[in-house]
């Protein structure tokens, strides 16, 4: 369904092995803006990883429990 709304490129998380490595090679060395709507440390720690330098998150609600980035 994204890229019948324009996007460029899809990823189907269960058929790729590091979501975030993925990213960063469509991307060219990771995306500037990324969204994370879950909650879920897994998912934040990818988003994260998915970034380039000086890339930014957004974070809409938060998660239960600890969580941590590195």
């Amino acid at each position: 369904m994204a890229e019948e709304l324009g996007a460029k490129a899809a990823l189907d998380p269960s058929a790729v092995g590091d979501v975030a490595t993925a990213v960063r090679d469509l991307t060219g060395g990771g995306t500037h803006h990324a969204v994370d709507t879950t909650g879920q440390p897994a998912v934040v720690s990818q988003a994260l990883a998915a970034l380039r330098q000086q890339g930014t998150l957004a974070l809409v609600g938060s998660g239960r429990g600890p969580s941590s980035t590195s």
